[in-house]
């Protein structure tokens, strides 16, 4: 698993693709497209992408897009029609029982 930046050190477009999915991994409870652009945004203070009028928009673009990606994939799931609010399908951490018999 690679180190997800935060805050200044979210300077490449790919580090703020593995803080989108990260923030989109670890929600626990069901959520929606508002709720992970407020998580991210609030883990870039110091960063350029927060500064930049451009960049913001850059960050609400992945969000959304992320999302639409996590669904094709069934990593998450929307919770009814109007696709705002979601839930992971994913289990973490991941159950795998070949590997309960292993000692």
């Amino acid at each position: 698993m690679c180190k997800v930046r935060t805050g200044a050190d979210v300077q490449t477009t790919a580090d703020l693709q593995n803080l989108v999915t990260s923030v989109i991994l670890r929600q626990t409870h069901p959520f929606s497209k508002d709720t992970i652009k407020k998580q991210v945004l609030s883990k870039l203070a110091g960063s350029e992408f927060l500064s930049d009028r451009k960049k913001q928009t850059q960050v609400i673009k992945i969000c959304e897009r992320t999302l639409k990606l996590m669904v094709l994939s069934s990593s998450i799931k929307s919770k009814g029609m109007d696709n705002d609010c979601y839930h992971l399908a994913l289990s973490f951490p991941s159950y795998n029982p070949s590997m309960m018999s292993v000692k």
